[in-house]
């Protein structure tokens, strides 16, 4: 596997070393093979969820996506016209950025969300 995108909860949980990150998933993202990214739109939807439940909003994320050896992927304009062109089987903005970036960058995407599998993209399952 060359690149690898972590849905927004697989990255959470990787930062927070929480069990629900599978064992595959954890050997998926550590394999010296494989460049994992997070997409800009990962850290927006996790910090408009904090805003948006009163909580403080997280100022160092950035510094620990690095610090874990991270790639941040940004949004293009081609990644906007394809999000914007998909089938609706998700409504959800950011997933759909996510899928769009995973088919505009030939990425895999991680994730639990079964809804994604029903798009033209490589799934890797998130969750043991």
């Amino acid at each position: 596997m060359s690149g690898l995108l972590l849905d927004t909860h697989a990255m959470l949980w990787l930062l927070d070393d929480h069990p629900r990150l599978g064992p595959a998933a954890r050997a998926a993202i550590m394999h010296p093979d494989t460049t994992v990214y997070v997409s800009a739109a990962s850290p927006w939807e996790f910090q408009v969820k904090l805003w948006s439940r009163g909580r403080a909003v997280e100022h160092d994320l950035l510094d620990r996506l690095d610090a874990l050896g991270l790639s941040t992927l940004p949004i293009s304009a081609a990644d906007g016209l394809t999000a914007g062109s998909l089938p609706l089987h998700h409504r959800d903005p950011f997933d759909r950025m996510l899928v769009a970036q995973c088919m505009e960058h030939d990425l895999t995407l991680m994730t639990v969300d079964r809804v994604m599998r029903e798009y033209d993209i490589r799934v890797f399952p998130a969750a043991a």
